[in-house]
């Protein structure tokens, strides 16, 4: 089967196991039969039983060296644990990875899919959804979000971030591009958390679950910044990001990240010179899988 689940919930597997036929069918159909039977390999191999986590303290331990941090009230979710073994120009040219799930009846109480279903398997999916992008992106795009936006600006910062940069002497156009280069993580982050939701709602319709996605198909919102020295403009959240009327069509482009995001991203004005560059060296990053315990050995 492509959906593994090798966690303690007994619920989780309970579902999948009744669904097995129709989600093997979803994801053929959805993605076609030869990402389908990757994915279900990677999953095989990959999705050890060390990879999923029920308590979130266990969790923390995995993540400590980063800023994720999940408490009992903490959603769902999916991660991707690195080790750097080379750095090539800023960015690792030689990248191992692991898998791992966070996934309880606590974190689904707190998961965006509870409001929508009240089977804990829909939150499972979602994170695995996650994986399947990890799994048939060359380079995937949750490897990559981490060595973009090195002074960890927000949307929300951004302002400060301009007012700053301005005061230190930077010109309009200094400034537009420093902004431009550290407010793609947040930018990226809502393609992957989208492009996943887009994937939720093709796979989750075969065991008669229904999503919405009220974001799609919106015009995409702009934020304006008004600064001393000009004005500046840049994608928001809001709205839809993709350039793809359909829904298949739009995995297919997300799978092949690399190819198709920067578009997405920054809509006519795509000539930041640091995202171009970063997308050139993950073209050469070589990236690898194992499961959890190989990495943490």
């Amino acid at each position: 089967m492509v959906v593994v689940y090798r966690g303690t919930v007994e619920s989780i597997a309970r579902d999948l196991d009744e669904n097995g036929p129709r989600l093997q069918r979803a994801y053929e159909e959805t993605l076609g039969l030869g990402y389908a039977r990757t994915l279900q390999s990677a999953a095989n191999r990959l999705l050890v039983p060390e990879a999923f986590f029920d308590d979130p303290k266990a969790f923390n331990a995995l993540t400590a060296s980063t800023e994720l941090r999940t408490e009992s009230t903490s959603p769902s979710r999916f991660h991707v644990a690195l080790i750097v073994k080379a750095k090539n120009g800023g960015l690792a040219s030689k990248i191992r990875s692991a898998p791992a799930f966070y996934v309880s009846h606590g974190s689904f109480s707190h998961s965006g899919t509870s409001r929508v279903t009240n089977r804990i398997a829909a939150s499972y999916l979602h994170e695995f959804n996650h994986f399947a992008y990890y799994a048939l992106q060359g380079v995937p795009i949750e490897a990559f979000a981490p060595f973009i936006n090195p002074e960890r600006v927000t949307l929300d910062t951004l302002p400060d971030f301009i007012m700053q940069r301005e005061m230190a002497g930077h010109s309009h156009e200094e400034v537009l591009e420093l902004a431009r280069s550290n407010v793609l993580g947040a930018l990226i982050h809502d393609l992957y958390e989208k492009a996943t939701r887009v994937l939720d709602s093709c796979i989750l319709g075969y065991i008669g679950i229904s999503t919405a996605l009220e974001w799609r198909h919106q015009p995409r919102e702009m934020l304006v910044f008004e600064g001393v020295k000009g004005r500046y403009l840049f994608p928001s959240p809001l709205g839809d990001p993709f350039r793809v009327e359909d829904d298949r069509e739009l995995i297919q482009q997300f799978i092949q990240w690399q190819q198709f995001v920067r578009p997405n991203i920054m809509g006519v004005r795509a000539e930041n010179r640091d995202f171009n560059r970063l997308i050139e060296l993950t073209g050469k990053c070589k990236f690898s899988r194992v499961p959890l315990p190989e990495l943490l050995k």
